[in-house]
């Protein structure tokens, strides 16, 4: 029975009626990505009530913003790890 991968699109012979992943690389791969977005959006549905504000100026964060600083006060990802290492 020649069926479509979920996770890769490829065309595959299933083995059994129920297989929808062509390998155990797209099974675990697609398993563990379903995984962590149940677990993104759980964080952000736990924010959803809380006032979570920008250490540094105060700005309301956004319940997707998974540290405690605004993108302002952040900036790129490079400046962030200096920004890191002199709050240390």
């Amino acid at each position: 029975m020649l069926k479509n991968c979920e996770w890769c699109g490829k065309d595959f012979d299933a083995s059994v009626s129920y297989q929808v992943y062509c390998s155990a690389e797209c099974r675990t791969t697609a398993t563990k990505d379903n995984t962590s977005q149940k677990q993104r959006a759980k964080k952000a549905e736990a924010r959803k009530s809380k006032d979570r504000r920008c250490t540094t100026c105060g700005k309301p964060l956004s319940i997707y913003n998974d540290e405690n600083y605004c993108s302002s006060c952040i900036g790129s990802k490079k400046d962030y790890k200096k920004f890191l290492r002199n709050i240390k």
